[in-house]
């Protein structure tokens, strides 16, 4: 009898098989290690599109920056302090101040504050001996409680001879101009022409120019002062 192996199996050697097996098993084919090399790369669109990194900024231009921001909170700062100082600091009634920057209020408030003065000044000047209390009382009522009380003190002196003459007084507004305002207090120039007429006497025209003051209260622009030349 033969001794080759009928089956073509290749010898064993010993100690050898299974480690040469095992070897062989845990080691990629050529194939298979092209394939997974090139699936790891990127593709050449994914290498074209993909964004470049910004460059950092240079050292320059990173100092402008810091510079300018710097010098823009010095100016805030600036300007926030001299508000605070107009309004509600030292320079808030100085004389100076007042002449060369003497509007310190929107011009709606501006013009708010100008146009109570005009109808104040109407209302304490015009007057009728046939309502004369009334028109006291609503002109009192556009004045600060202080000088409400100057005021009907001067009105009640003159009721009697004023109803007497049978005196109307009318006034009309000329010419209004603010002259000094911040939030707290507002001074206006009027011009008005007054005209008063009596029993048996021709109308006397008499112009005014009255320098009202108001302050601002709760309840809006009160008169507080009234000054006539």
């Amino acid at each position: 009898m033969s001794s080759k192996n009928p089956t073509g199996r290749p010898k064993k050697v010993a100690g050898r098989a299974r480690p040469v097996v095992e070897e062989v098993a845990q080691q990629p084919s050529s194939e298979a290690a092209v394939v997974e090399e090139v699936a790891q790369q990127p593709s050449r669109d994914q290498v074209t599109e993909a964004p470049a990194a910004p460059e950092p900024p240079t050292s320059d231009g990173a100092s402008r920056a810091t510079l300018a921001l710097v010098l823009a909170i010095v100016v805030l700062v600036a300007v926030a302090l001299v508000q605070v100082a107009y309004l509600w600091g030292p320079l808030k009634d100085d004389a100076t101040v007042s002449s060369s920057r003497p509007v310190l209020i929107s011009k709606a408030a501006e013009q708010s504050a100008a146009d109570t003065a005009a109808k104040a000044a109407v209302a304490f000047t015009a007057r009728s001996y046939e309502t004369y209390d009334e028109q006291v009382d609503a002109a009192a009522a556009m004045m600060t409680t202080g000088f409400a009380e100057e005021f009907r003190q001067t009105t009640d002196d003159a009721k009697d001879a004023f109803v007497a003459a049978e005196a109307e007084v009318t006034a009309d507004v000329v010419a209004q101009a603010v002259m000094t305002a911040s939030a707290e207090q507002v001074e206006v120039l009027i011009f008005l022409n007054q005209f008063t007429t009596k029993k048996d006497a021709e109308s006397v025209l008499t112009p005014f120019r009255l320098k009202v003051t108001l302050i601002d209260v709760e309840q809006g622009w009160l008169v507080s002062d009234v000054q006539a030349s």
